[in-house]
């Protein structure tokens, strides 16, 4: 039998006491629980952190799931404004049009401007040939003639080499600015590429079934009409299927908490459902918690089952199992008496109370191990011979 700490009122219940008579109890039997209570937090083993896409700007939330709201997979959890997004996105493909209709102005103006150049080109070697064709060293052609038909000649020369030159001129320039151009197309390209991924975030879906848990913001939690900056926490979202208890202990006792202690958990909102537990992982060190700074210990509690009325942040009452002593006798620790290294309880017998000296074990918040008693035993919750301590009955 496992006994857990029970109060004074309900033992006077359960044995019948009351105020015309010496309170007492019965001796109980069985394995002894040293436990300690703690406070703890209904959590999940395992959660999904959603976070805010990461955005030209920040827009608003169109809509969030409820809080609480228990979601499947795949299923829409957040949804961002697209307005701000659409106007950005139409901005960024009339530029990258515009881009594409430059490079192609671009290419029709170097057609046009080589056509120019070769058709310059032509016309200047045409001007040499007939250059070439009227220059003679003949005497019968006057000198002047001669002359003349030299300085044409080497003029078209020069012309062709000027033709060529501008030919040249004009594809580098075209080139350079055609280069300039295709980075500006790349750069639209881009833009629009990231706009239309960034749309597709603007839907959140579940990655996993889970219960929507939203996260604060600094005006309390994220609604519509917040603006989340890019990575900011918006929704928990854990699983229901397994869950534990997160316990933080004081440090005093924190060096008694141990992996696989066994535990029993009581949620404050459901107090007539009990679960057990175990003590699971188990923080090295105790840190300062609060205005007091007041060191405290994490641990945590696995759960051995889940209910459906396991929420994560939901309160609960752990009963840490430190020690267990089997096949034990123990009796409240106000029944036990002490004076230097004597410990004694009152037996009631069929001729009165009679003193019993004990030998006291260890001890939970309520109750102490001893031995020197039998089962069966009926000990005083107070001391009888006291001036102010009521009679029992008189025995048959």
């Amino acid at each position: 039998m496992l006994v857990r700490s029970i109060g004074l009122a309900s033992l006077l219940t359960a044995c019948g006491g009351t105020a015309t008579s010496v309170p007492t109890v019965p001796v109980q039997s069985g394995t002894f629980e040293v436990t300690l209570s703690v406070p703890g937090t209904i959590e999940a083993v395992n959660e999904k952190l959603i976070l805010a896409p990461r955005f030209n700007g920040r827009p608003e939330i169109a809509w969030i799931a409820e809080q609480g709201q228990v979601v499947a997979q795949g299923e829409r959890i957040v949804e961002f404004d697209r307005a701000e997004l659409l106007e950005k996105l139409d901005v960024a493909e009339n530029e990258l049009e515009l881009a594409k209709t430059k490079i192609l102005q671009n290419e029709s103006k170097l057609r046009l401007a080589v056509d120019e150049a070769n058709a310059g080109i032509t016309n200047a070697e045409l001007d040499l040939r007939l250059a070439s064709m009227k220059r003679t060293d003949s005497d019968t052609v006057p000198l002047v003639e001669r002359e003349a038909a030299r300085i044409s000649e080497t003029k078209s020369k020069m012309a062709i080499d000027a033709a060529k030159a501008s030919l040249e001129s004009v594809q580098l320039e075209s080139r350079a600015e055609t280069q300039l151009l295709q980075l500006e197309v790349e750069k639209q390209t881009r833009e629009v590429a990231e706009l239309r991924e960034q749309l597709e975030k603007t839907v959140v879906t579940a990655p996993t079934d889970g219960v929507v848990l939203i996260q604060s913001s600094w005006d309390g939690y994220w609604k519509v009409g917040s603006r989340p900056w890019s990575g900011a926490e918006l929704i928990s979202l854990p699983d229901l299927a397994e869950m534990k208890v997160a316990v933080e202990v004081h440090e005093v006792d924190s060096p008694r908490i141990l992996k696989g202690q066994k535990a029993t958990v009581v949620l404050d909102a459901f107090p007539d459902r009990v679960v057990h537990g175990t003590v699971g992982q188990v923080a090295d060190l105790a840190v300062a918690k609060g205005e007091d700074e007041i060191k405290y210990l994490e641990a945590e509690v696995l759960l051995e089952e889940t209910r459906s009325e396991m929420l994560p942040g939901l309160s609960a009452r752990v009963e840490l199992v430190l020690e267990e002593v089997p096949n034990a006798m123990w009796v409240p620790i106000e029944a036990v008496h002490k004076e230097d290294d004597a410990a004694w309880v009152h037996v009631s017998g069929l001729t009165g109370w009679s003193r019993q000296d004990v030998e006291i074990g260890v001890e939970n918040d309520t109750h102490v191990v001893v031995t020197g008693l039998t089962e069966g035993d009926v000990v005083a919750l107070v001391d009888p011979d006291a001036p102010d301590a009521a009679r029992p009955a008189a025995q048959p």
